[in-house]
């Protein structure tokens, strides 16, 4: 099983915050069961304090296998996008929908601390997704 954090899931566990996330991304870590993808790679990149704090950012996640991000990927996220829209549920950001179309495309788990994923979910059930 593949879990792909979302960048909330990232902010808790890299701020040390005591949330079910970032346990739950501490044990996925430890367990060797996480994978990155380029969109939640530079949500967490772009959060940098300054340059010291954007190279230890890099280096962390470095570490963590990348999933390249492919048009299916994209064609996936505008479904999603489209669709929950229609349907009248608000998804607040097209990453959200872009990283559960790469999760969908990949059989992946998203660990995550947004109700985003909930609501995608909600209308994609193939959207595997635990709130941590």
């Amino acid at each position: 099983m593949v879990i792909l954090p979302d960048s909330s899931a990232w902010v808790d566990y890299l701020r040390g915050r005591s949330t079910r996330t970032a346990d739950a991304l501490d044990a996925a870590i430890r367990q060797g069961t996480v994978a990155m993808c380029e969109p939640v790679w530079a949500e967490v990149i772009a959060g940098a304090r300054d340059e010291r704090h954007h190279e230890r950012l890099e280096r962390a996640l470095g570490s963590f296998g990348m999933i390249p991000t492919t048009f299916d990927d994209w064609e996936n996220a505008a479904t999603i996008s489209r669709m929950t829209r229609r349907s009248g549920l608000t998804v607040r950001t097209f990453v959200g929908c872009l990283v559960a179309g790469i999760a969908v495309h990949r059989g992946a788990t998203v660990l995550h601390n947004d109700s985003d994923y909930e609501r995608i979910a909600a209308l994609f059930p193939l959207l595997d997704q635990t709130r941590g």
